[in-house]
């Protein structure tokens, strides 16, 4: 019952103190937070925030670079070009080539390879084969999954604190803003816990 009454005080200090930025970041990380917003809408907002310390997120960057790239991608269109471009090697590859093209494909079936590491082979092949066939969606999602697989995702919950963190820290004009934004963050770390 305290906790809820310290957070209804902290919530009318916000309206009276934060300013409309510090204020729009606070309704938007708790919609993420609520699972009211996507990890893409909050990330690109966050690393908007942070344009100049996106460095030190890789993670948080990474993440947002992946939603980009997401966007584009026709899977259906990934698989035909895929398919071909499996086609096309197999009648112009030596029998090395060709061997080299079947025993990643059973790495990868087999759980033995990631998918970033079958597709980059794949890509080496196509491109090294001088076959003429469209591969650009395939090339996005070859890039695609290698940008995945680079996310530590066990890193990226302390990057995603730290990088709210400084983003709040950098809205404050004030030594007031900055005491309730250390308030209220502390409260929030309470709730967490004591819920």
């Amino acid at each position: 019952r305290e906790m809820r009454q310290l957070q209804a005080t902290i919530e009318a200090l916000k309206a009276k103190i934060y300013t409309p930025e510090m204020r729009e970041f606070d309704t938007k990380r708790t919609a993420y937070k609520k699972g009211d917003a996507s990890t893409a809408e909050y990330y690109t907002y966050l690393a908007g925030l942070l344009k100049t310390k996106q460095s030190q997120f890789p993670n948080v960057a990474k993440t947002v670079e992946l939603v980009s790239l997401e966007k584009d991608l026709d899977f259906v269109k990934v698989n035909t070009e895929r398919d071909a471009a499996i086609a096309e090697l197999n009648k112009v590859l030596d029998e090395q080539g060709k061997n080299t093209l079947t025993q990643t494909g059973i790495l990868f079936r087999d759980g033995k390879i990631s998918a970033a590491q079958y597709y980059k082979e794949l890509m080496a092949l196509v491109n090294s084969s001088g076959i003429k066939i469209e591969t650009a969606a395939l090339a996005r999602y070859s890039n695609y999954i290698v940008l995945y697989e680079e996310i530590n995702f066990s890193e990226l919950s302390r990057e995603e604190a730290k990088a709210e963190k400084q983003a709040g820290f950098s809205l404050c004009k004030t030594e007031d803003q900055r005491k309730l934004f250390i308030i209220a963050e502390n409260s929030r770390i309470a709730a967490n816990v004591i819920d």
